[in-house]
């Protein structure tokens, strides 16, 4: 972790005080939520810095295929397979308050409604389909008692869906956020306060760490500390491809104790990892290796 604290403050700032990005569902929007990012028709929405924009009418991987992988069941993709993943254990039990409105648009619980998935009635290629999906637990993933909802988009759906590709995975348009203006704001916070030890109650710093808070709909802080600020990006970014990464920002040792503490199990079994100063890296392809032998050496440089 490069520690380069004023530069991104400076940076968050810079985008905060160009106005061209909002929290979608903020104080501005008190008709939209934390649930509509998730919806495709709002693809580009003002919250949306940087996305994969996907393209589902067109060939194999030109769309995007979360529904199918994060769907926990077959009624709600247009393919015959679903709920590859799951949430863990430690996410549905010890991320979310109490309240929390992220939670059920990050993953579903048994007798969760949804008003805008669409599934089918029956696993027949001609089933009626049905406006409005409840969770049940005989429909969990992998044996979680759970099954993700971010991403989730069910059934196409016109104008909520936009149109699907059947052929290829059930693929479709939904973009990827890779960068949303909520994480913006946290960055911005955690910019403010500089370290990893220690708090702070500087205003600008809880300004924007209570922006995501309030539309989560949990009480805000007074005082914020670099573990506050962890869980709440965890809370926030979840199943967006974020918590390797900021795992990868703690010293070794705390990532570590984070992940060798959860439980990886289901909700039958529970489950612990052991981890080395290996596991958290990412080998390179043997097929590069043998075309470049000499990715495995080491390359001096310095960032400026």
């Amino acid at each position: 972790m490069r520690k380069k604290y004023e530069l991104a403050r400076a940076l968050a700032q810079e985008v905060i005080n160009s106005g061209e990005f909002k929290l979608l569902g903020g104080d501005e929007l008190p008709l939209k939520s934390f649930a509509d990012l998730w919806l495709q028709k709002n693809n580009n929405n003002e919250e949306s810095i940087f996305a994969w924009q996907w393209n589902g009418a067109g060939g194999y991987f030109d769309g995007n295929f979360s529904n199918t992988l994060f769907a926990p069941e077959n009624r709600l993709v247009e393919t015959t397979y679903s709920g590859q993943i799951a949430p863990s254990q430690d996410l549905i039990k010890n991320v979310y308050e109490d309240g929390d409105k992220r939670r059920k648009e990050t993953f579903m619980l048994p007798g969760d409604f949804y008003p805008n998935l669409t599934y089918a009635q029956t696993l027949d290629v001609d089933s009626p389909l049905v406006l409005g999906y409840t969770f049940s637990l005989q429909y969990e993933a992998q044996k979680s008692g759970a099954g993700l909802k971010k991403y989730v988009i069910g059934k196409e759906n016109l104008p909520i869906t936009g149109p699907f590709n059947p052929q290829f995975n059930g693929e479709s348009s939904m973009n990827s956020y890779m960068m949303r203006y909520a994480e913006l704001l946290l960055i911005h916070a955690e910019a403010i306060l500089g370290s990893q030890s220690g708090s702070t109650s500087d205003p600008n710093a809880l300004k924007s760490f209570n922006a995501v808070r309030r539309r989560a709909g949990v009480p805000e802080k007074t005082t914020i500390s670099f573990d506050d600020i962890f869980k709440e990006r965890r809370a926030e970014l979840a199943c967006e491809g974020d918590y390797y990464f900021d795992l990868g920002r703690l010293p070794f040792s705390q990532a570590k104790a984070i992940l060798e503490a959860q439980n990886r199990g289901n909700r039958d079994a529970e489950k612990h990892i052991s981890i080395s100063a290996s596991s958290l890296l990412l080998p390179y392809p043997s097929d590069d290796l043998i075309k470049n032998p000499k990715l495995k050496e080491v390359v001096p440089y310095t960032f400026k």
